[in-house]
């Protein structure tokens, strides 16, 4: 596989992190001891994807809810 190959694939799998991360937080209520843990998880696949965007910028990023 070439960078860009490995690069992209990455840059999938981030957004289905995000996309499932941020489903369960549509479903989940303030005060549910889970919804810390999923900010978390949200938070941590968002930080990557903008650490892959520097490295990368030309490749774009993925939409998603602010945190």
């Amino acid at each position: 596989m070439t960078p860009d190959v490995i690069r992209h694939s990455f840059k999938n799998q981030l957004a289905i992190i995000l996309g499932f991360a941020e489903m369960l937080l549509a479903e989940t209520m303030a005060g549910d001891p889970r919804r810390d843990d999923l900010e978390e998880i949200h938070k941590a696949a968002t930080t990557a994807l903008e650490l892959l965007m520097r490295l990368h910028p030309e490749e774009g990023g993925v939409a998603s809810r602010s945190s």
